[in-house]
């Protein structure tokens, strides 16, 4: 069985194109989607389909899009990365398919104190629980991103995990 596995990421998601290999080899049938460059998929042998991600925007074009293009690659499995695409997949597909967010951070939202980040803040949990729904499990790249999702409640019982890695 070769289950297709669709990872949706933003701009620099060809810096996990070392990691798509990885599960290329165990078997996995792999489809990337982000709004970073298409030719260095294309110079690995994985499809990619470009989506245009607006930072400071959530619509329902963009949802749409997402939607869209699940529905096309048709996946077994999806794993997310990045804020906007953590948001918006799980929704886009409402627990149709498992989807597995990876955070990497809370981005700018919470690193700045300009008044439009602290604006944001609420927005950003309301969207994260939101999406939490429709997640089949929550990966988290730092220990502090974890006990904050746990301590709002963003993500359901049981579904958080931490993997903290090491890059060279």
């Amino acid at each position: 069985m070769d289950p297709h596995l669709v990872c949706i990421g933003g701009e620099d998601h060809r810096l996990r194109i070392p990691f798509l290999l990885s599960l290329r080899k165990k078997g996995f049938r792999l489809t990337a989607i982000s709004s970073d460059d298409v030719t260095a998929f294309s110079r690995h042998g994985i499809p990619h389909h470009r989506i245009e991600f607006d930072r400071f925007a959530i619509g329902g074009a963009q949802l749409r899009s997402v939607r869209g293009l699940m529905a096309e690659t048709r996946p077994d499995i999806i794993q997310s990365f990045d804020t906007k695409p953590n948001l918006l997949t799980p929704s886009a597909v409402r627990g149709q398919v498992p989807v597995v967010r990876t955070i990497n951070g809370l981005g700018w939202t919470f690193s700045l104190l300009e008044p439009q980040a602290l604006a944001l803040r609420p927005v950003f949990c309301s969207l994260q629980w939101l999406a939490s729904l429709w997640t089949a499990a929550t990966v988290f790249q730092n220990r502090n991103d974890r006990a904050f999702f746990e301590h709002w409640w963003l993500t359901r019982k049981g579904t958080a995990r931490l993997i903290v890695a090491t890059f060279c």
